[in-house]
């Protein structure tokens, strides 16, 4: 067997780390998806009940 050089077992972690970073990055960018998508639900909901009310107090209004 060859003798493992200080360089290569330096390598290992550094690749191990830029994976894990990647990793973490893409965990990081579906999750700002998935919020970003929940936000766009969220204020789309409160539109339409703000709308409901709307409607609801001119219907009020008429009797």
């Amino acid at each position: 067997m060859e003798p493992v050089s200080k360089t290569s077992t330096r390598l290992a972690p550094s690749r191990k780390t830029a994976a894990l970073q990647e990793a973490f990055d893409e965990t990081m960018d579906e999750r700002t998806e998935l919020l970003r998508k929940a936000n766009i639900r969220r204020d789309m909901m409160l539109a339409q009940l703000k709308a409901d009310d709307e409607a609801l107090k001119k219907y009020i209004a008429m009797i």
